[in-house]
């Protein structure tokens, strides 16, 4: 998917950011997330049980990235050298100016792959991970997305489910997959950004604990523990943590004003 983009006369934006991540029932957490403007990342580090809020006023560009390490990427003594926390670091330290340019996303897709696949090569173990990447602009939003993490878009107070959701199709196409070495499997999507967008970048495990019987995710459930609790991720991964034993992160972004 490849949505034409609107010309926008906005130059900079107000961004909310929080979010939030649990070890849950696991041993130890392979979620990670990070954000960044260009000029502070800030990163979950793999960390147990962790959350960040930051207000953007005035910038032009912004990043964020959630990773889920998957079966076969080996935890460590030391979180920061998990698969997920190193692919996040890579992504905002490496390819921060890369995808804010008007280049193909494909090529960041594989980038983004090999990259993975050459840390496993350097640390002599297999590191793999599920991902989703949001770049914001004052003209454009883009989306990237491998493996089974998840985008939501509460445009309007409507939900819009992004990426396709979890399933077991899905987990082949992660980032660190060496049976599509330069060719990386990869959903890309493309918005014009509005004012009071939300977006939700959610790992599987806080996914799962928002789905039904019946494999409906209830996105009027998570909007509304967003609205009712100032857009606070920790709240969304709290309630999730009360049916999942899984990891779980969620990173929300609002769109507070374009100018």
């Amino acid at each position: 998917m490849n949505t034409q983009i609107q010309d926008s006369d906005a130059l900079e934006m107000h961004l909310f950011i929080s979010a939030a991540s649990d070890i849950s029932g696991r041993a130890s957490n392979l979620d990670a997330y990070g954000f960044s403007d260009g000029c502070e990342t800030i990163c979950s580090e793999g960390q147990n049980h962790i959350s960040h809020q930051k207000e953007y006023e005035g910038i032009n560009e912004f990043m964020s990235v959630i990773a889920d390490g998957v079966s076969g990427a080996e935890h460590t003594e030391r979180p920061q050298d998990d698969a997920a926390v190193s692919i996040v670091r890579r992504i905002l330290d490496d390819l921060f100016d890369e995808y804010s340019l008007d280049q193909s996303m494909d090529a960041i897709a594989d980038e983004i792959n090999e990259t993975m696949i050459h840390i496993s090569n350097q640390w002599n173990r297999q590191l793999a991970a599920a991902l989703s990447v949001i770049g914001i602009y004052p003209d454009e939003v883009r989306i990237l997305n491998m493996g089974d993490a998840a985008v939501l878009r509460f445009h309007h107070g409507k939900a819009h489910i992004i990426t396709p959701l979890s399933n077991t199709s899905r987990l082949s196409e992660y980032a660190g997959n060496t049976s599509h070495s330069g060719h990386q499997m990869a959903d890309i999507y493309r918005f014009r950004p509005e004012k009071d967008d939300l977006y939700v970048l959610a790992t599987d495990g806080l996914i799962h604990a928002f789905t039904d019987v019946n494999g409906f995710l209830r996105t009027d459930d998570i909007l509304n523990i967003l609205e009712t609790n100032q857009y606070d991720a920790q709240t969304l991964v709290n309630a999730a943590l009360k049916t999942s034993r899984d990891n779980i992160s969620a990173c929300v972004i609002r769109i507070r004003e374009l100018s």
